[in-house]
């Protein structure tokens, strides 16, 4: 701006001061100007705080308009956002050893239960819901006679025995949640036809939401002891044959008495109607009379002799449902001779509607038939009128079944209850001391309990117990 119109801009060297031209007037040759100035401000850096060179390197250069406490605040958000990215990189870093080491604890306790798994000497195998195999151990591919490879994917019911294929099938249908652990006997078929029997013990698997998923199972070969037991079952049923037949031998006079009065009978009603037909006597109505009593007669031989014979039959064991009342009554008509021969009349106190037992019918009639023989024999020394027989039999609870023989023998001595029941022991003169120890043998051998006890007022009880079995159980056995 020149002196002369003003218009010319008024130039402020020195760089330390800004300001703006206000008024300017003249008076005379003198021109005056009023100028209002101001100090620029210049930021210091505080101790500590980032440069402006590390500022313009985050954020770019600052920008001169933002106030001082808010460029504070920026530079403290981006401190905290440095940081938090440092713990979480350090935290993702933990997260993954923690993983790793989680990882390697897995593989070391997987490797370690597999190794168990493989020695055990029990054959395991598991099973989908299906029950189809999904894997088996060693143990089971020894057993079986198998690879893993071929018994994978395959029904587990295929290597049962038909004998116990129903039974099984039965038990896969109806998986139950809670039910425990039962074992059972199984018998199957290894890879070269062999029968085996195992204890089987299945473990069924449940998942909260799938239900049902599959079935852990562990066999027990059992097959040697089950081969120990036929043999002794085998010895058994060798030995209660030999007592049947001694037992008969015993009764022998008893047996030809009461075969005699069937055939004396048979032989005097054929001689009448001989001679009625002889002398021309006879009619009709007599000569049908006598024939249906020569009928009768030779019935009642042939069930004596039919009796008898199948109670010496020597077959294997054959369980079949029993009603105890009705086999009671077999074995009393083939005690009644020898009864009558003794006036000894045999009092029956059975138990009405009772429960069904399952068992071989002739080693039940046997165990009845010497408890009985041997009441018979023991109150030989007592007076007629006072001998008394009575077989009883009882449900004593709803899983079992009571047979007693009670007498009004001598009784059993306390010394010789504790010997009673062992083979060769015996109180007789001419006795083999076989009769009981083969008795309890069979009781045994059908589950149940032979006792012996003194009476009150003298005398002793026998008594054995039996398993209650429905009659659609044992069918279906």
């Amino acid at each position: 701006m020149s002196d002369q119109d003003g218009k010319k801009p008024l130039g402020l060297s020195g760089g330390a001061r800004s300001g703006r031209v206000n008024q300017s007037f003249s008076r005379g040759r003198t021109k005056t100007v009023v100028v209002e100035t101001k100090r620029k401000r210049v930021m210091v850096p505080k101790p500590g705080a980032p440069s402006a060179a590390m500022q313009n390197a985050e954020g770019g250069k600052r920008n001169k308009s933002v106030p001082d406490a808010e460029m504070d605040r920026r530079l403290r958000a981006l401190q905290n956002a440095k940081a938090r990215e440092s713990e979480e990189a350090e935290e993702r870093v933990r997260a993954e050893q923690e993983r790793a080491r989680a990882e390697e604890a897995l593989r070391v306790s997987e490797g370690l239960y597999r190794e168990l798994v493989q020695t055990m000497s029990e054959a395991l195998a598991l099973t989908d819901e299906q029950h189809c195999i999904t894997y088996v151990n060693d143990s089971f591919c020894n057993m079986f006679g198998f690879t893993s490879e071929e018994v994978m994917n395959k029904p587990l019911l295929g290597f049962v025995h038909e004998d116990y294929q129903e039974a099984m099938h039965e038990c896969m249908l109806n998986p139950e949640p809670g039910a425990g652990v039962h074992r059972y006997e199984t018998a199957w078929v290894t890879k070269t036809g062999e029968k085996i029997y195992t204890l089987t013990s299945p473990k069924r698997l449940f998942d909260p939401e799938l239900g049902y998923v599959g079935c852990l199972g562990v066999f027990t070969d059992i097959t040697e002891r089950k081969k120990v037991e036929g043999r002794e079952k085998k010895h058994m049923m060798e030995l209660a044959h030999v007592s049947r037949v001694t037992t008969l031998g015993e009764m022998s006079s008893q047996i030809a008495h009461e075969l005699a009065q069937p055939l004396a009978a048979i032989a005097a009603l054929s001689a009448g109607s001989v001679k009625m037909m002889k002398s021309g006597t006879s009619n009709h109505d007599e000569i049908l009379g006598s024939l249906t009593d020569i009928r009768d007669q030779s019935s009642r031989a042939r069930e004596i002799v039919l009796r008898l014979r199948n109670f010496v039959r020597n077959d294997e064991m054959q369980y079949q449902p029993i009603e105890l009342n009705k086999l009671i009554g077999t074995v009393v008509h083939l005690v009644e001779m020898e009864a009558r021969w003794h006036s000894m009349p045999v009092q029956l106190d059975l138990q009405g509607m009772i429960q069904h037992t399952q068992g071989d019918r002739v080693l039940l009639e046997q165990v009845v038939l010497n408890l009985v023989h041997n009441a018979i024999e023991a109150m030989q020394g007592v007076k007629r009128h006072k001998r008394k027989l009575v077989i009883r039999t009882s449900n004593i609870d709803k899983q079992t079944l009571q047979i007693a023989v009670i007498d009004n023998g001598p009784g059993i001595s306390e010394e010789n209850l504790t010997k009673l029941f062992k083979p060769f022991f015996t109180t007789k003169s001419d006795g083999m001391g076989m009769g009981l120890a083969i008795t309890r043998s069979i009781v045994d051998a059908h589950k149940g309990k032979l006792t012996a006890s003194g009476n009150a007022h003298g005398g002793a009880t026998f008594c054995f117990t039996l398993p209650v079995v429905n009659k659609e159980e044992a069918r279906g056995d």
